[in-house]
């Protein structure tokens, strides 16, 4: 898409590499974050950005969590899973 110009991805990582990530994400000037994670690091990079809009899913709950994001979405609704086997 034309309109992103980086992609941050992470993974399991020293904590050098987690630090050097953390700094370049706090150095941008992000827009918009998007916490898909839903998990404490998840948050606290995202709330490092400092960006205007940082959007995740609502957790009851996760007080913490989510007052460290300025858009909470709900989650979708659990569906019923059936397995039928031969």
């Amino acid at each position: 898409d034309r309109h992103i110009d980086k992609v941050f991805q992470t993974g399991k990582q020293s904590i050098l590499t987690s630090l050097r990530l953390l700094t370049a994400l706090y150095r941008e000037k992000f827009d918009l974050t998007f916490d898909f994670r839903a998990d404490d690091r998840g948050t606290i990079m995202t709330f490092l950005t400092r960006s205007k809009i940082r959007a995740a899913l609502y957790y009851p709950g996760w007080t913490w969590r989510n007052r460290a994001v300025t858009h909470l979405v709900d989650p979708p609704p659990e569906k019923e899973i059936i397995w039928v086997g031969s």
